[in-house]
């Protein structure tokens, strides 16, 4: 055998072809060795650093555009966890499916030690803070648009109520959906920090570029910010996608659960097999003349007849008061029409009541879910009738009886 050092004298350059291989062999195992136990010491800093300002940064100078979240250009690439079975509908687009997943890894990682590494998006309504946050659909339409620049400045997105109670009491978060939960001890993390808060859609994309470390969202917007949404993402974007990310972040509570349950029991309901009718009587009001509100309470229910499928078909109808739902019961007896409205009192409003009793609201909670689950709804004003047709079968498949501040007549159509 010839010695490795005579081999070198004669080729400085050449090894022997076996021990060559050898010499490679032995060197991508070491390699490999070492990779896997940096990796594991390593791997959760690097994605904690995430959050930061400056990999935010790198992250914009790097070509991440507002219509195409490109994680792979990232300064830090994040595995993607497989989804769980039903987890997302598959009418969100892949940059929403990134961000819920980026914030699941995020938010494993979150601790009250490590806070500062991250930035956060905080959908709020605080008692002593917020003099208006607005009923249920002014609070929560604005959703599209706050996922849109939560991804785009890499922020964390909560939701945190504590008027009249927090969401948590109505709302959960979905199985394998984004987690909007604030942590038990962030509340007092805000309070120590200069809280950044943002009230119209025009300013919420400056604000979420900030350096604020939290950035507080208040949005009264009539139309939920979906006119910038569509800008940014294009025509009837927010329309599209707005049932399947509410299906993403939230499922009803145990209470609002069992008690949409024994609603649907009661007026033997079935999900999808039904149109729905809604009616603001009270918009900008406390009172009105009992023979205008029977008319447009009876007119609400007839527009709503013009989108059955067939004679079959049940008409749900809900209102904000109480005289509506007794009009509309005596209307359906009397007239033997598939008329239901549910036996309880009216719904309070969330902003305008002063019950902090969490089950006294539960009746919006199920309202909305009976709205959701119409194949068709006939609306007038307010935001609640708007809500219920993003989140029902065809947002399409809509009637407006109240345009420009005048109503609609219709006859019932049999």
């Amino acid at each position: 055998m010839i010695p490795l050092r005579r081999q070198s004298k004669r080729s400085n350059s050449k090894l022997h072809p076996h021990g060559f291989v050898v010499f490679l062999v032995a060197l991508g195992g070491c390699l490999f060795a070492l990779h896997q136990s940096v990796w594991r010491h390593v791997r959760v800093e690097r994605v904690v650093a995430l959050g930061s300002h400056s990999l935010v940064n790198a992250a914009h100078k790097a070509g991440v555009s507002k219509t195409n979240f490109s994680w792979k250009n990232e300064a830090v690439l994040i595995p993607k966890p497989k989804n769980e079975p039903g987890a997302h509908e598959s009418s969100l687009p892949s940059w929403m499916i990134d961000y819920i997943e980026w914030h699941a890894e995020q938010r494993k990682l979150l601790l009250e030690s490590n806070y500062m590494s991250f930035r956060y998006l905080i959908l709020r309504c605080e008692d002593g803070r917020d003099f208006k946050c607005g009923g249920l659909s002014d609070r929560l339409k604005p959703l599209p648009l706050l996922f849109l620049e939560a991804a785009q400045s890499r922020r964390l997105l909560f939701i945190h109520w504590t008027r009249p109670a927090p969401l948590e009491e109505f709302l959960q978060p979905s199985r394998g959906g984004l987690d909007w939960r604030i942590p038990p001890w962030f509340e007092s993390k805000m309070e120590s920090e200069k809280v950044l808060l943002i009230t119209t859609a025009s300013t919420l994309a400056a604000g979420v570029r900030r350096t604020n470390r939290f950035v507080a969202a208040r949005i009264q917007d009539q139309h939920g910010g979906s006119v910038l949404y569509n800008k940014i993402q294009g025509t009837r974007a927010y329309r599209r996608v707005f049932r399947s990310l509410w299906k993403s972040i939230f499922k009803p509570s145990l209470q609002v659960q069992t008690a949409l349950q024994s609603q649907l029991k009661k007026m033997e309901l079935i999900d999808g097999q039904y149109v729905a009718a809604h009616l603001r009587a009270l918009y900008d009001k406390s009172t009105l003349d009992d023979t205008y509100l029977r008319a447009i309470t009876l007119n609400a229910v007839n527009c709503a007849s013009q989108l059955r499928q067939s004679s079959e078909t049940p008409v749900y109808f809900a209102a904000d008061t109480e005289d509506a739902l007794v009009y509309v019961r005596h209307y359906a007896r009397t007239q033997n029409l598939p008329i239901v409205a549910a036996h309880r009192q009216e719904p309070l409003h969330l902003d305008k009541s002063k019950s902090r009793n969490p089950r006294d609201y539960d009746n919006i909670f199920v309202d909305l879910f009976l709205l959701s689950q119409a194949s068709c709804i006939a609306h007038g004003r307010g935001g609640f009738g708007r809500l219920g047709v993003l989140l029902s079968h065809n947002a399409s498949c809509v009637f407006k009886f109240v345009e420009n501040g005048t109503f609609k007549t219709c006859d019932w159509r049999a």
